[in-house]
This record gives structure tokens, C-alpha cells and sequence, in this order.
């Protein structure tokens, strides 16, 4: 019924003349549908004598009467606008909440005009234009989004449902519609698309930098895997022409269709030995020997890069014999003992040039292990042959010499001293101390089963494996187990290692402890007690050739480390030392040595403990090797 009256009053007030209606306009809605209601009554009145009774007019009247409470409250207070509109989209009737949307005090203001006395332009077009379809086809308007934009500059969105108002007659005389304010809505679901953008843009994002990071992982594996090759071919080299072929070959690999040549220092001077492709002639021999005396004439040696040899003056008057594809040059020394012992020079594409600085750790790196392996063998070959096996003892100890470490680190509030003495020439002890590219430091000490030159050669793979494996390693255990596989691929199952790793955080705070076989750990105490020593699980190296088996039997600790804390880790050279009366040492009598060494450094820690040895030993010759580290945490 309620529709009902709203189509009669859209319909009554369309048929009255435009003059009428805007002298009408001031008229309040209420009073309207009052007087209609009024009209409406009396003509019930004038027609009761045809109802059949007193109650059936009184039922009309109720009826009545309810009908025009539900007008008002659909048309008072209905938060939805509600407006009807003739043929020509001129509002006839609208209700409160229409009428504050159009920003008008009476609904009555709005009647006989259009949604172009309210809105922008193209907001009233596209109604009218919906309005005359909907008069044009019958076909209601459901649930359209519409995005009013008002004079004013504000914006509104609302969901606008339009049906026709047809009379008596079957004929459309204008349309009705109801529209909801969805601004609120519309605002979360741009919220809700712009989190939805962004959360996708961040996916987005760290997908790819996780791309790059597992490119980057998988392009240090590579590196690792090249340089751990790499260096085990050319331990195995001691023939000098064999070496340098070698290394010129592994330069080579780097850099795909590029010229590479390899000269050896002689004298004051450089001898090429070694070429490929256009530079592997007499000519090229030559240019490369002359562009390489500058670095004779420096004090430190560093690669020399350019990018176009033909426009530097320190490569174009060379002679070289190349091709224009070319152009890039690089010069990377082999430096050992503060020498250049010789370089591999290098003529690549441009397409290559940046191979050298995404790869310069590595070729840092590569370059320094070639160059031991080189200055061995120079030393080797200058033995002479009438000496050989003396010269092999005194290279092997000289080289054993040169990889123990003879200097104090400077590691951030640790304070170490170590010593290391062979039972014979050379030994099997390993000492060594080392920085990661982390700034991390590496501690090691190992004992390689065995004595003299066989545990000696065994003990520089060892050295040269935990170098390249630990450059950017943070766990001791990790180290050890990658390590331990390097080393069970190449050594028989009659060889084994036990090994002790520290590594310490580069700001000195902590430490990761692992061991593999070796004597434990001992922290020493500062009151008088004796040593505490710190359990951890590991089976010796080289022992078990299942990574995963060994990784498992093996168990890892984090130190904190505090001011006055002291560390000593050794051999069993130490504890199994053996006076005249064939007695060893002990660890009893270590013990009881550390517990009286109460608050001294670790120089004068590890000078108590030989002088105490000695004693023991009364100055009787080492039979087995003696390595001794001590660590204190300074401030």
C-alpha cells in the first residue's frame, strides 16, 4: 500500500500544470500528503453508504491511516534517498534524506527541477540519460555503482536502483528510484586494493631478491667448488713448467674465448713459458714479457686493469699480435714472501670485463695459492739434485714454517700465543689463524696421524682445505664437516686427522667450539682451581666418509666470552711427552701446572707450561710433536 501511495502521489503531482507546482513548492511534503490523505478520506465517506457496514468504513480508515504512518516513516526516515521524477527527470516528490543529499533544507525545493541544479555536468547527463531508457523501455535500473561528483569538488559514490512508475493505464509517466551511499565502502575496497597492490608489489620484490640471493648462493658454490679444484691441482704439482701450464689453463677457464698468457720473474725481468690462441707465438711472447716489467719496478704488486689496451700507454707500444675483439686487459701477479714470482695476463671481450671484478675474492684467492704452490716449486727446483733429500727436509720445514703463523692477531679483546715444535724436521701439528671475508677469526689446531714429510704433506692440504673452505664460514662444526669431506675424497682410509676449531665473532663477544677426535677445550680458572674442560662430541677426520653420518656424530658450542676468560687447546704431543724414565706428562700434571697459573697472559702461560715440560723431560729430545695455544679476553 505504501507503493501505492507514493505512485499516486508521483502521478497527482505530474498531471498538475508547472505554474501550480512551483506555487506550490513552498508547501512542505507533510502537508501534501496530508491533504491528499484528506481527500482521499472524505471520498471514502462520500462512498460508505455502498460498504456494508459500519465496521467495514472504520477498517478503511485504519487502513488508511496506517498507510499514511508508513509514508511518513519511509519518507522521513529512511536513510536512503528516495526521489520520483517524470517523464522529463524532474524531481516531483524526494525525501529528507534526498533532500540532504542535494544539500537543500525543504524537499519541496527540489520539485520541478533536474539533477543539472545539483550536480556536475557529466554526473546529470548519465542519470537523465538512464532515466530516459528506463521511460523509453520499461526496464528497471538495478543496483548501478555511480560516482556523483558534486559542484563543490567533493565525491560521493552511491548504488542507484531506478524503476518506471506506470499509471492506470499501462503507460510510463516517470520514474521512481532509491539510492544507498556507499562512499565508506568504496573507500575500503580502494584501501583494500591498494594493500592488496602493495602486498603483492613486496611479494613481488622479495621474490626476486631471493632470486638473486639463490643466483648469488649458487654462483659462490660454483666459485668454491672451481677454487677448491683448482687448489688441489696444483698441490699436486710440484714440476715448475707442469705448474705454470696448469695455472695459466685454470685462468684460461674463467674467461671463455679470451687471449692468455703466463710469465714467470727472472732475474729482473720476466720469461713468458705459456700462451693460448693469438698470444701462443713468438710475438706474443715478447709483448707479454714487455708489458710486465712494471711490476718489477713497484713495491707492492696489485692486478693491473684496462679497459681498452689500445688507448694506455703503458700496453700500446707492446706489439701485441691481437684481434680488435679484444680490448679488455687484465694483469694478475703471483705474489709470495713479498715477490712477484710471476702473472697471467689476460685479453678478454667486453662482454667479459666485468667477469674479474664479480670474481675478484676468487681470483685473490687463486692467485695467492697458485703463487705458494709456485714459490715451492722454485724453491724445489733450486735444490739441486745432489741434495735432494736435504733440500726436501729443509723446503718442507721452511714451508711448514711459513704456514705456521708467527704473529699475534689483532681479534678484538682476545689476546693469543701460540708455539708450535716438530719432533723431527717437519711435522704433522697444524697451527693456524685466520680472518674470514666476515672479519670473523678462524682458529685451528690439528694433529695429522703420523711424523716427518708424509704427515708434513698431509698437514698443507689440511692448511690450504680449511682455508678455502672457512673464507666465509660463522660454525666451527660446519667448517670441520666441510673439511672432513674435502679431505676423505682424496686421502686413503689409512690416514686420519683429529682437529680443534674455534671461531671467534670479529667483535669478541663469542666464540662457535667444535673438535673433531682432538683434546678438549679447557677454560682455566683465575682462583686457584684446576681446568674446566669443555665437552664436545666429534669423531676424527678422515675417519668417516658419510657427511651425513659424521655431521651427526658431531656437536657444536657457543662460548660467550667475558674479560679475564683464558682458553688453552694443544696436541697430544703436550700430555703424552716422555722423560728418561719413560713416564708421560699427563694431563694430572697439566692440570696441576694450570691451576697455579693464576691471572697471567697467555705469553706467560704458555713459557710456565714449557718451562714445566722441560723440567718433566729433563731437556730430553721431542718425541712426537708439541703444538700449544692460549687465548685470553682481554678488555
Amino acid at each position: 500500500m505504501v507503493f501505492v501511495s507514493l505512485y499516486l502521489l508521483g502521478i497527482g503531482t505530474a498531471l498538475y500544470p508547472r505554474e501550480a507546482i512551483m506555487e506550490d513548492a513552498e508547501k512542505s511534503k507533510r502537508q501534501l500528503i496530508d491533504e491528499i490523505l484528506v481527500l482521499r478520506e472524505r471520498l471514502a465517506r462520500t462512498n460508505a453508504s455502498s460498504l456494508k457496514s459500519d465496521s467495514e468504513l472504520k477498517r478503511m480508515e485504519d487502513a488508511l491511516l496506517i498507510e499514511r504512518d508508513m509514508m511518513h516513516t519511509l519518507m522521513d526516515s529512511l536513510p536512503d534517498t528516495i526521489y520520483f521524477k517524470d517523464t522529463e527527470s524532474r524531481f516531483t516528490l524526494i525525501n529528507n534524506a534526498q533532500a540532504k543529499m542535494l544539500g537543500i533544507d525543504n524537499p519541496a525545493q527540489a520539485i520541478g527541477k533536474t539533477d543539472f541544479d545539483f550536480f556536475v555536468a557529466e554526473h546529470a547527463q548519465a542519470a537523465f540519460s538512464d532515466e530516459k531508457k528506463i521511460v523509453e523501455t520499461g526496464v528497471a535500473l538495478i543496483n548501478k555503482i555511480e560516482k556523483v561528483s558534486r559542484p563543490d569538488g567533493t565525491t560521493v559514490w552511491f548504488s542507484a536502483t531506478k524503476v518506471p512508475i506506470i499509471d492506470k493505464n499501462g503507460i510510463i509517466v516517470g520514474t521512481v528510484g532509491v539510492s544507498r551511499d556507499i562512499t565508506k565502502m568504496k573507500q575500503f575496497d580502494d584501501e583494500l586494493q591498494k594493500a592488496k597492490t602493495e602486498l603483492e608489489l613486496r611479494v613481488a620484490n622479495r621474490t626476486s631478491e631471493l632470486q638473486k640471493a639463490n643466483e648469488g648462493l649458487k654462483a659462490r658454490l660454483d666459485q668454491l667448488d672451481f677454487l677448491s679444484a683448482s687448489s688441489y691441482q696444483l698441490a699436486q704439482t710440484i714440476q715448475i713448467d707442469e705448474l705454470l701450464s696448469l695455472i695459466l689453463k685454470i685462468f684460461a677457464s674463467r674467461f671463455p674465448l679470451s687471449h692468455v698468457s703466463i710469465c714467470k720473474a727472472k732475474h729482473a725481468s720476466f720469461k713468458c713459458t705459456n700462451a693460448t690462441m693469438a698470444l701462443n707465438n713468438t710475438e706474443g711472447f715478447l709483448a707479454s714479457e714487455r708489458a710486465l716489467v712494471s711490476f718489477l719496478q713497484k713495491d707492492s704488486f696489485s692486478p693491473m686493469i684496462a679497459s681498452d689496451w689500445t688507448r694506455d700507454d703503458r700496453l700500446v707500444h707492446c706489439g701485441w699480435p691481437l684481434p680488435a675483439d679484444c680490448p679488455c686487459y687484465i694483469a694478475i701477479p703471483l705474489c709470495a714472501d713479498n715477490k712477484c714470482l710471476g702473472a697471467v695476463q689476460i685479453f678478454t671481450t667486453q662482454e667479459n670485463e666485468g667477469i674479474y671484478e664479480q670474481e675478484e675474492t676468487l681470483f685473490a684467492t687463486l692467485a695467492s695459492h697458485a703463487a705458494a704452490c709456485l714459490s715451492n716449486a722454485v724453491h724445489y727446483l733450486d735444490l739441486g739434485e745432489k741434495a735432494r733429500l736435504d733440500g726436501e727436509l729443509d723446503a718442507a720445514r721452511s714451508i711448514q714454517r711459513r704456514f705456521t703463523p708467527h704473529y699475534k692477531p689483532l681479534i678484538n679483546h682476545i689476546d693469543i700465543k701460540g708455539v708450535y715444535f716438530p719432533a723431527y724436521e717437519v711435522g704433522g701439528d697444524y697451527l693456524d689463524y685466520f680472518q674470514t671475508v666476515n672479519g670473523d677469526w678462524v682458529i685451528v689446531i690439528a694433529d695429522v696421524c703420523g711424523k716427518g714429510i708424509p704427515a708434513a704433506l698431509l698437514m698443507t692440504m689440511l692448511r690450504s682445505t680449511f682455508r678455502v673452505q672457512g673464507r666465509a664460514e660463522t660454525s666451527a662444526k660446519k667448517l670441520l664437516c666441510s673439511v672432513n669431506e674435502f679431505m676423505t675424497t682424496n686421502l686413503d682410509d689409512r690416514s686420519f686427522v683429529t682437529a680443534l676449531c674455534l671461531i671467534i665473532k670479529n667483535n669478541g663477544k663469542t666464540m662457535s667450539y667444535a673438535r673433531a677426535g682432538h683434546p678438549v677445550l679447557l677454560k682455566l680458572s683465575n682462583n686457584g682451581q684446576v681446568p674446566q674442560p669443555i665437552a664436545s662430541d666429534g669423531l676424527a677426520l678422515c675417519l668417516v666418509s658419510d657427511p651425513n653420518k659424521f655431521n651427526e656424530m658431531m656437536s657444536e658450542s657457543t662460548i660467550q666470552l667475558k674479560k679475564g676468560d683464558r682458553f688453552l687447546i694443544y696436541t697430544d704431543g703436550l700430555t703424552d711427552a716422555i722423560n728418561p724414565d719413560r713416564n708421560t706428562y699427563g694431563i694430572q700434571r697439566l692440570y696441576e701446572t694450570l691451576s697455579h697459573a693464576e691471572s697471567i697472559d697467555s705469553e706467560a702461560l704458555i713459557e710456565i707450561i714449557m718451562n714445566d715440560i722441560k723440567k718433566f723431560t729433563r731437556n730430553a729430545p721431542n718425541h712426537d710433536d708439541l703444538t700449544i695455544l692460549a687465548l685470553q679476553v682481554t678488555d
